[in-house]
């Protein structure tokens, strides 16, 4: 009888601790977590805008919206700009329909992220094609809003 008991408060423990919103590190280890509706000003919500800016038709108006996410430490002269428009921004614009599990919400799945850190955080997205999934990092600016400092989408 003892046994069941405690199986049972274990069992329903763990459902707890996996319908918990803020238990990530649990939810990824199950499949990852799928991203319709981010709250605003999150890491979430920037890979979102990330994604949009990229599916912008007019390539110029995408760049200009993506350029604004960029970290200010990342991007700090015209020669960086540079460089994230002809390799990131290029690479993003041209495989970020591969990330989208819903491509009319721009909805998308993190697999795994680094641990949980005051101003840095390092999200992996899935990919449709691609075995392992893609890392994007952001990082706070002085304002403390998040911004891509790195970007291998």
């Amino acid at each position: 009888m003892f046994d069941r008991r405690l199986a049972l408060v274990v069992l329903l423990a763990a459902i707890t601790a996996l319908s918990i919103g803020g238990c990530k590190k649990y939810r990824a280890k199950f499949g990852g977590i799928t991203v319709e509706n981010p709250k605003p000003g999150t890491p979430e919500d920037v890979v979102q805008r990330v994604f949009k800016a990229a599916a912008e038709k007019d390539e110029a108006k995408g760049w200009e919206t993506f350029k604004k996410m960029l970290h200010p430490d990342t991007a700090h002269n015209q020669l960086a700009y540079s460089n994230w428009r002809r390799f990131s921004w290029a690479r993003l614009r041209k495989h970020y329909r591969g990330y989208l599990k819903d491509a009319s919400k721009f909805t998308f799945k993190i697999k795994r992220w680094d641990a949980d850190q005051k101003n840095y955080r390092k999200l992996f997205i899935e990919h449709k094609t691609k075995e392992n999934p893609t890392p994007i990092l952001l990082k706070k600016n002085s304002k403390g809003e998040w911004m891509v400092m790195n970007s291998s989408l």
